[in-house]
């Protein structure tokens, strides 16, 4: 196992800045840089308006990492995914803060991209990482999202890193 990964197998959810391996701390580096310009590209507003995600998925077999971003709004480089009740990949949930479906959430429709894509390629036997940084902290129906993912591919542990708390 290459150094840096044993750290990544535990499930974290933290603010971007706080205990991270050498290996994250340069993933959630790069990620937030790209969140920045995806923002610019597809929002073209400050953060608060809107979230963006941006994961990173590092398999121990394939040499080349998959990458997906997304947003919370209508233009995203993701599209909105289709719920598993109606043959998706994750079922979001109705927040009990907003008290309305995260049905459109940049981590919701990341994490479905990317099941699809592991899905397809049969990535999913493999042991992995997915590093996922989102602006905003995940809300409950994300937390949701983030632990069918972890049930669907028990394999991959996924470490999460934001810069904002949740509203």
């Amino acid at each position: 196992m290459p150094v840096g990964f044993a750290s990544a197998f535990v499930r974290r959810v933290l603010r971007f800045g706080g205990r991270l391996s050498g290996r994250e701390r340069a993933s959630f580096t790069r990620l937030r840089a790209r969140a920045g310009d995806v923002r610019t590209t597809y929002l073209a507003r400050p953060v608060g308006k809107g979230n963006v995600a941006t994961l990173e998925y590092v398999s121990l077999v394939q040499q080349e990492p998959i990458r997906v971003e997304a947003t919370s709004r209508a233009k995203s480089p993701s599209p909105l995914p289709r719920s598993r009740s109606q043959g998706g990949y994750f079922e979001p949930a109705i927040d009990p803060s907003t008290k309305r479906p995260m049905d459109t959430d940049a981590e919701y429709k990341a994490l479905s991209a990317l099941a699809q894509r592991l899905d397809a390629t049969a990535t999913w036997q493999t042991m992995g990482v997915v590093y996922l940084f989102t602006e905003r902290q995940p809300c409950a129906s994300c937390a949701s999202v983030i632990a069918q993912f972890e049930e669907r591919f028990p394999l991959v542990s996924i470490v999460v890193a934001f810069d904002h708390p949740f509203p």
